[in-house]
């Protein structure tokens, strides 16, 4: 196209504009008929441009004389066959409408109107400060989902979420739905009864809630980022005694182990844990998150807050997301934990960083924190102004920091995922939330940015609407523009197999959950994630043992396990002795995974030839990158230790 049809035509000659009078009044060859005039009276329309469709009869070098002899200009073709736009007077843009439907040389005439993106920018007042809901993109994500339809819990200080005794909700909660409350603190760690009011007295969890679920588009405030969710409050955290300081709380495990189980089996399919400490976790904490594993249960925990390369706990632990904080560019938080953790309870095996997500990064005192050193959401007033008294009605829109703060970013964004694909299990989800984060760093996974950046918009993109989504869709059915196949995501080699053309992979093996259901819990009341699976129970309540745990009795049975696979009848007229599957993980193909396959890993990835080299490479945690992590699996498979690989893969045969 000639960049001379982009522009607005000079007004012709007298001499012209005959000519082109004499084409459209049949001394020419033109189509008979007449053509439509479509107006869109109920919708917004560009000012002073029409879109024609000539007659495919009709020349394109004789577009501008038509058009200019009913008095309108051609602004430019369209990249549409037969299409173009022309520019009107205003004022005059039915009547040369009408005139050119009548003109017989084209088939309509209509209107411009105008599309909107379907999730506009919130009208919250502080949305313009809110850095850190732009830099994952959350307000894309939008177009797709909300958030609705998922439970959420806040396992923290509380929320102020209603109006009981001296505390008031928070007015930016006002819109958001809240069910299943507990307060498994109480009024201390030996409170034996606890209740369902799990009002928040330090103003933590109330922040984190925001972050996840503030009401959003209410004219006032701040914007969540899953904001049709339903948060589950579940107070586990106290003043500590003897003195009593809201200030200064504390959590007992014992309590955050309840709060797991109780959130488990009220649905709760995203579980937000804004807690930690270094020193280990205990064996009930293991017990709930495993139980919350097998249950379906998607748990974001934070690094921790004191700036080491070492997760603290619970973020340490294998089952849970875990999540580093960065500041407004991006970069780690200078008291963000980071790397890998040691838990001890499993022979000092370490569990890497997951993802990083803002978390702010305010300049030490005495500079005064910007809005974009900071995350703001409301919160009791006390909480981020130091000297104002104590009091649970007086509310603020607090800027605060924190790896807290990412970890409820990585919540809100699994709740937006698992709204929009309801039928992923926990293993997908996790797996979706690291290969859709944008990678910062060095290339691939790091210690200080594990899989990278959370991203809520490429974590719920279903480009070819198969509820499957792209960044985890090995069969994507949309063709691509290029012949070029995308690098991203690199699925990892099937090294289990002998090197058949006609063998199949073995069923994935079940995961085997070590911890043992309590006879006094309840299965979620949402669906687990085998979508044929639909577990149902009254409603729990607290028992008045030492702590208070629902009285239910569990059926748990592992979320991850995938469908099991029946193998197809194959025709025996001329039997053959059907090839032994190749262990993933067996290097040299021997059909026993030891040290050797180990060292052949290493070899291999040194560059040099693997052991006995043959068709496995090692590839046995599904990252698609061989890797000393690799080597340690097969090591502690040899050893006959569990290995904890992530069961959507193929794992070790």
């Amino acid at each position: 196209m000639s960049s001379d049809r982009l522009k607005l035509l000079i007004p012709l000659s007298a001499g012209v504009i005959v000519l082109a009078s004499l084409l459209l009044s049949g001394r020419g060859s033109h189509p008979p008929g007449r053509g439509v005039f479509i107006a869109h009276p109920e919708s917004e329309h560009a000012t002073g441009i029409l879109t024609v469709r000539f007659d495919e009869a009709v020349p394109r070098d004789r577009w501008e004389a038509i058009l200019i002899a009913h008095g309108a200009a051609l602004q430019s073709e369209m990249l549409v066959d037969g299409f173009a736009v022309a520019s009107v007077p205003d004022d005059q843009r039915n009547a040369i409408g009408e005139a050119l439907a009548a003109s017989g040389a084209v088939r309509s005439v209509e209107e411009v109107t105008y599309r909107k993106p379907v999730a506009l920018p919130p009208n919250d007042d502080i949305w313009p400060d809110q850095w850190n809901m732009r830099l994952i993109s959350a307000d894309s994500a939008w177009d797709v989902t909300q958030g609705q339809g998922v439970k959420v819990a806040v396992i923290d200080t509380g929320v102020a979420y209603e109006e009981f005794g001296q505390f008031k909700p928070a007015p930016d909660l006002g819109g958001t739905a809240f069910a299943d409350p507990w307060d498994f603190y109480g009024s201390g760690p030996s409170d034996p009864v606890g209740d369902e009011h799990a009002n928040d007295d330090n103003g933590h969890g109330t922040h984190v809630a925001g972050t996840i679920a503030q009401t959003t588009n209410n004219a006032y405030g701040a914007a969540g980022i899953a904001y049709k969710a339903t948060i589950i409050p579940v107070r586990v955290c106290g003043p500590k005694p003897p003195a009593y300081d809201p200030r200064n709380p504390q959590c007992p495990t014992t309590a955050i182990a309840n709060g797991i189980y109780w959130a488990t089996n009220h649905g709760a399919r995203v579980i937000n844990i804004s807690l930690s400490a270094p020193g280990g976790i205990t064996d009930a904490e293991k017990g709930a998150l495993e139980y919350a594993r097998g249950a379906g249960a998607v748990v974001v925990v934070a690094a921790g807050n004191s700036g080491g390369p070492v997760l603290e706990y619970p973020a340490a632990i294998e089952s849970v997301v875990s999540v580093a904080a960065v500041a407004y560019n991006g970069t780690l938080a200078s008291y963000s934990n980071y790397g890998a953790g040691a838990d001890d309870t499993l022979l000092n095996e370490f569990f890497n960083l997951d993802l990083i997500a803002p978390g702010g990064n305010p300049p030490p005192p005495p500079t005064q924190a910007l809005p974009t050193d900071v995350i703001t959401q409301e919160s009791l007033l006390f909480l981020c102004d130091g000297t104002a008294p104590i009091d649970y009605q007086v509310f603020a829109f607090c800027g605060y920091a924190g790896t807290s703060m990412a970890a409820a970013h990585v919540s809100g964004v699994a709740a937006l995922i698992r709204s929009a694909f309801p039928n992923l299990n926990r293993t997908q989800v996790a797996e979706l939330l690291h290969c859709s984060a944008a990678d910062a760093g060095a290339p691939g996974w790091d210690t200080q940015n594990g899989f990278g950046l959370v991203q809520a918009d490429a974590a719920v993109r279903d480009s070819d609407g198969d509820q499957l989504p792209d960044c985890i869709d090995p069969t994507p059915t949309t063709p691509t523009p290029s012949p070029t196949p995308s690098p991203t995501p690199v699925p990892p080699p099937n090294d289990c197999l002998p090197p058949s053309p006609t063998a199949t992979p073995p069923p994935t093996p079940t995961p085997t959950l070590t911890a043992t259901p309590r006879p006094s819990d309840t299965p979620p009341d949402s669906p687990t994630d085998t979508p044929s699976v639909t577990p149902d129970g009254p409603t729990p309540t607290a028992t008045a043992t030492e702590t208070p745990l629902p009285t239910d009795t569990p059926s748990q049975s592992p979320e991850d396990t995938l469908e099991s696979v029946t193998p197809t009848e194959t025709p025996t007229e001329t039997p053959e002795p059907t090839p032994m599957p190749i262990p993933c993980g067996d290097v040299d193909c021997n059909l026993v995974v030891d040290a050797r396959d180990a060292m052949g890993v290493i070899r291999f990835m040194a560059l040099v030839t693997p052991v006995a080299a043959c068709l496995g490479k090692g590839y046995v945690n599904c990252d698609a990158d061989l890797n000393q992590l690799d080597a340690l699996v097969i090591l502690r498979y040899a050893g006959g230790i569990t290995l904890g690989i992530p069961s959507s893969c193929s794992g070790i045969g």
